[in-house]
């Protein structure tokens, strides 16, 4: 099986890292970019951190500056992008067993984008700041979204990294 786990990650990164993750015209370099960094992510360490929250920071700031637009790194982008490829890493079977990847489950954030922030709203309304953009998106309001999230997540009995299963185009029973 040697190699299998690399090629695995790769796979799970092109899955994850779509057009949809970015939804901004040209940002077809930042999603490369986003690819490539996910396919090299050490994901042994990815539950060793003392601060989980920590550990987001700076794989957010990392893929930002893996972008090749120095004059284009938004902040928005690249935390979705990440708890996007973390979450989809840890609903692999073969990832989610080799890295022990269970125990990040109740750690993970709902990627943040705007069909999310509109269903937060609707949830919580009057409780969140005026949603703009996924490029404008600032990790002091990205705070505020993953607070309401961890409300709404613990009334559904889910973890809030795993909303937009319920909120990314919701379907009629």
């Amino acid at each position: 099986m040697t190699g299998f786990l690399p090629r695995m990650q790769r796979y799970v990164a092109n899955l994850a890292i779509t057009p949809s993750v970015f939804r901004a015209k040209g940002s077809d370099g930042a999603m490369h970019a986003a690819i490539t960094f996910f396919s090299k992510l050490d994901l042994r360490t990815v539950h060793h951190p003392v601060s989980f929250d920590a550990f987001l920071e700076e794989q957010t700031a990392a893929l930002r500056a893996a972008f090749p637009f120095a004059d284009c790194r938004p902040w928005g982008p690249a935390r979705k992008a990440l708890n996007v490829f973390l979450r989809d890493a840890s609903c692999n079977a073969f990832l989610r067993a080799e890295y022990n990847l269970a125990a990040i489950d109740a750690r993970l954030e709902t990627p943040v984008d705007s069909q999310i922030a509109l269903a937060l709203h609707k949830e919580a309304p009057g409780r969140l700041p005026r949603w703009v953009s996924i490029v404008g998106l600032s990790s002091r309001d990205h705070r505020a979204y993953q607070t309401v999230a961890t409300e709404i997540a613990q009334k559904l009995g889910c973890h809030r990294g795993h909303l937009d299963f319920w909120f990314w185009r919701p379907t009629q029973p």
